[in-house]
């Protein structure tokens, strides 16, 4: 895992250590935003941006980090700056496109959300998003959310947590999901909590994960509600069935 660590980030220790031009420092930015690590990015644009500030291709790219960085009004102003600098036309519109998101330009209110829908905050990581979820009121940590798995997936240290019994007579299943093909013991969960949500006597497979990975959240949770991935929002909205 340190070796791929250092890996992801050899592109920026080599432009810190070369003393790259404006160029290069904006696609190690690029490079580190796509791979979900904005502070990063934000930190190189803002160095290329301070050997030529005038640049508004440069501007907009730290807006966006800024975004996804949570820091709005810094944002909006780097948007604003990319503006007023006279840019090219595709990138005047992903400016007004990146005020737009954060509402800076007054955009259209969004729908209001029906009564009974809730929203859960997820978190991007590469292949996927996670959501803190509680089982049967014992352990809570975060799970991967696969619309594609049948049924949800926990690893043997979560089932033990959980104070999930396996038995002799206890079956096995085979299951497909993000992390590939695997069999494990079927079970019943108690019960399942993300966030205002909870969900009684859900199916679910206990078996072996790839190591970090605590489980993953499948339709044997979700399949009670209509459901849907907003990944602009980072966000999973659900609604009761």
């Amino acid at each position: 895992m340190a070796d791929r660590r250092s890996l992801l980030l050899l592109p920026v220790l080599l432009v810190a250590l070369l003393g790259a031009g404006p160029g290069d420092l904006n696609e190690a930015g690029k490079s580190a935003y796509q791979r979900g690590n904005y502070a990063d990015a934000e930190r190189l644009f803002g160095e290329a941006l301070a050997r030529t500030p005038n640049d508004p291709l440069l501007h907009y790219h730290r807006g966006a980090a800024l975004t996804r960085l949570g820091r709005i009004r810094e944002a909006t102003a780097a948007y604003e700056t990319a503006l007023r600098l006279d840019p090219p036309p595709a990138v005047a519109a992903a400016a007004r496109d990146g005020l737009r998101a954060i509402g800076a330009l007054g955009a259209p209110a969004r729908p209001r959300r029906p009564a009974d829908e809730t929203i859960i905050a997820l978190t991007r990581v590469p292949g996927g998003w996670l959501t803190e979820v509680v089982i049967n009121g014992a352990w809570t940590g975060p799970l991967l959310l696969d619309t594609g798995a049948s049924v949800t997936l926990v690893s043997p240290a979560v089932a033990r947590a959980a104070g999930i019994t396996i038995g002799p007579d206890t079956p096995m299943v085979e299951v497909q999901g993000i992390a590939g093909r695997t069999r494990g013991y079927l079970v019943t969960l108690a019960s399942i909590q993300v966030g205002e949500i909870e969900a009684r006597g859900v199916r679910a497979v206990v078996a072996d994960l790839p190591l970090g990975l605590h489980g993953l959240l499948g339709n044997s949770f979700l399949a009670r509600y209509t459901f849907t991935l907003d990944p602009r929002e980072g966000a999973l909205r659900l609604q009761p069935r």
